[in-house]
């Protein structure tokens, strides 16, 4: 949208454990889908970057006293295909085996199947601890009919697809990431008087116009002058957070808290603050690993 400002910052992993490992080796997975998925997931941690650097080290499995961490797990497949009918409409064709402009409608018969990859998957610290685990299954279900004009997938381009679904999740919870957020600016005027509406108004084109240090001056004077106008408040907050000034932000939301307390906009501020804060804490123990 236009009238927005950029929040960019670095947002925690899922798991606080797995982001402090820097030296990862990773076991050859049992199970029928087991190898293939260790390498994609080997490939996706090696490949995974945080401001242009490598976070991981990922070695081979085996004796190295620099590996902090060890991934082992297993995964399986399982497919089950459903029979079902569907009523299908075709044209009738003439003598000469022309369609006509008549139609008629059939029974085709049809398959629906679904496959799942049910991989289970352990960090371990090297004196066994454990560091982080996931069991959740991936799953995809197509289908198809007798009369269809596209063959089905084959199965293994299928289960190549849930592996590499795997491999994103275990990077998304190892690996801490860069976001850039455009939020919408509170366009509100409600409270304001007309002198101060047509300000406020005009800081709300100037983001659209791209001076935003204008506008965000403007919401200050105004915020001065209504104190309890919440959408200068709020604007004010996202002015700080877009300048990198979270402790600055913070107040202007819990400025905003404290004249509504359920205010949905500063409270969802406010997480993504502490998700902030919560990445920098993980980036200090990865670092200091």
């Amino acid at each position: 949208m236009a009238e927005t400002l950029r929040v960019s910052g670095i947002y925690p992993a899922d798991s606080d454990a797995a982001a402090a490992v820097r030296v990862l080796a990773v076991e050859q997975f049992g199970g029928e889908s087991g190898p293939d998925l260790s390498f994609r997931i080997e490939d996706a941690l090696r490949g995974a970057v945080l401001q242009g650097e490598p976070w991981l080290r990922v070695v081979p499995y085996g004796p190295d006293g620099s590996v902090q961490a060890v991934l082992r797990g297993t995964s399986a497949i399982e497919e089950r295909v459903q029979n079902y009918t569907e009523e299908h409409e075709r044209c009738i064709k003439d003598g000469d085996g022309k369609c006509t402009p008549a139609k008629e409608k059939y029974q085709a018969r049809c398959k629906r199947r679904t496959i799942e990859l049910l991989p289970r998957m352990r960090l371990l610290g090297p004196d066994g601890t454990l560091l982080w685990s996931d069991n959740s299954m991936e799953s995809l279900t197509d289908s198809w009919c007798d009369d269809s004009t596209t063959a089905p997938r084959q199965r293994g381009a299928i289960v190549r697809e849930l592996a590499d679904r795997v491999a994103r999740r275990i990077v998304g919870d190892f690996v801490p990431r860069a976001l850039r957020d455009d939020v919408r600016v509170d366009e509100s005027r409600k409270g304001l008087n007309k002198s101060d509406s047509d300000r406020f108004k005009a800081a709300v084109r100037k983001v659209k116009d791209r001076d935003a240090p204008g506008a965000c001056a403007d919401w200050g004077s105004l915020a001065q002058a209504n104190p309890a106008h919440l959408p200068s408040l709020f604007n004010l907050g996202l002015c700080a957070e877009s300048a990198g000034d979270d402790a600055a932000a913070q107040g202007h939301y819990r400025q905003v808290l404290a004249i509504d307390p359920r205010n949905d906009k500063a409270l969802g501020r406010l997480d993504r603050i502490a998700a902030r804060e919560r990445a920098r804490r993980q980036i200090q123990a990865h670092t200091a690993a």
